[in-house]
């Protein structure tokens, strides 16, 4: 009795065992699947992150003024922006739009801080050149002055024919800056002859091309004269288009400077594949002081108004070159100080920006110009909008064909 009623007992114990490690197992599977399954993630949250690393490096170079590193860190983030853009849903769009934008920003101060330091560093390198010539000089002088020494001391009793008087290094100092003046004012007049010489050609070109467009820049009278009234028309027409090429103002895209003539003038706005570029003309109405410019801000819109984009960088028109690949190859861009609006003069420049899938739409400019002596003037335009997808170049070089501002 005693073994059957222990018999019993084992086999109760043991089927409550298997009964235990079966719930075990059966709760350890659905945990286990819980556990695995995870939410798949979706839309552009890996290209936003990579583009938030890559903008972080670059603030980070800027920080440090590692600014040709800053400017690949941007240039990586605006690619991972346009991979995002392709898959993007739902509020991953607004994200990239709004990324996008200080990207942008970023990428244009870390180029114009190149710009600045590249102008340095060729200043830094004449400096050194002037310094070591200095020197060479002093040193011919000091070795003059030690030969008319040693030859008195070789007669003694007879005073030698007093030697040729050694120019100081201030006297070659002098005379060299009075050569380079005069070279400089040679250099000028003919600049300015040159000058005079391109805006008649330049007028001349404008006044041809009024032949295909007779409202663009003149009297609506001339215009309707040019479009065929009769003899006496033609000949007025054509007096007055005399009148406006030996006036020279009108220059590629930019209208005449005329009278009274605002600071900041948008004359035109045209675009190149994914690039816009706007014309713009600056005029100092102070006869004695030329006004120094320290920044120029430029944000592109459609036309209506609406904000598209910002410029990236700035250059002088009379040296830009619209047939480059890359706009920004272009030379003598804008830094703090690098140009200046001439006492009673204008300044014609050009602003660049960039953008894929907003170029297209670029209408209108709005500008501020900050100077250094801490005063601003501000702009917009043009009136109508330029439908012309070849930009307009400088003395530089590129088209300049069919660019009148209306």
């Amino acid at each position: 009795m005693f073994l059957k009623d222990f018999g019993s007992i084992r086999l109760q114990r043991t089927l409550c065992g298997l009964v235990l490690l079966a719930s075990l197992a059966l709760l350890g599977g659905c945990g286990g699947g819980s556990s695995a399954r995870k939410p798949a993630s979706g839309g552009a949250d890996s290209e936003i992150k990579q583009a938030q690393s890559a903008m972080q490096r670059g603030e980070g170079y800027m920080n440090t003024k590692e600014y040709s590193s800053a400017v690949m860190a941007f240039t990586e983030a605006q690619s991972a922006i346009e991979s995002g853009k392709k898959k993007a849903t739902g509020n991953d769009k607004s994200r990239l739009l709004s990324l996008e934008n200080d990207i942008n920003r970023a990428l244009g101060s870390a180029r114009n801080q190149q710009i600045i330091v590249d102008n340095q560093k060729k200043k830094n390198a004449e400096a050194e050149a002037l310094k070591a010539k200095m020197a060479e000089i002093s040193g011919k002088t000091d070795a003059t002055k030690v030969a008319a020494k040693t030859a008195r001391a070789a007669t003694p009793g007879k005073t030698p024919a007093p030697a040729p008087k050694a120019e100081s290094a201030e006297e070659l100092k002098a005379k060299e800056d009075a050569e380079a003046k005069k070279k400089a004012e040679e250099e000028a007049k003919r600049k300015e002859a040159e000058d005079a010489a391109l805006k008649a050609e330049a007028a001349k070109k404008n006044n041809d091309e009024m032949e295909l467009d007779p409202t663009a820049g003149v009297p609506k009278d001339v215009a309707a004269a040019k479009q065929g009234e009769g003899e006496a028309g033609e000949a007025a027409a054509e007096g007055e288009g005399a009148k406006a090429a030996a006036a020279g103002e009108a220059v590629g895209p930019y209208r005449p400077v005329g009278k009274n003539p605002d600071p900041v003038r948008v004359d035109a706005v045209q675009r190149k594949g994914n690039y816009a570029f706007a014309y713009i003309q600056l005029f100092n109405k102070d006869e004695n002081i030329g006004k120094r410019i320290g920044r120029v801000e430029v944000v592109f819109k459609d036309a209506g108004n609406a904000v598209l984009f910002d410029s990236m960088a700035t250059y002088d028109f009379k040296d830009f070159k619209a047939d480059l690949a890359n706009p920004f190859d272009n030379v003598n861009g804008f830094a703090v100080g690098s140009h200046e609006v001439p006492a009673g003069k204008e300044l014609r420049i050009v602003a660049v920006g960039e953008h894929d899938q907003r170029a297209s739409k670029a209408a209108k400019a709005a500008v501020t110009i900050m100077f250094v002596d801490g005063s601003t003037a501000d702009g917009s335009g043009p009136g109508s909008v330029m439908d012309n997808e070849k930009p307009a170049a400088g003395e530089g070089g590129g088209n300049l064909g069919g660019l009148l501002g209306k």
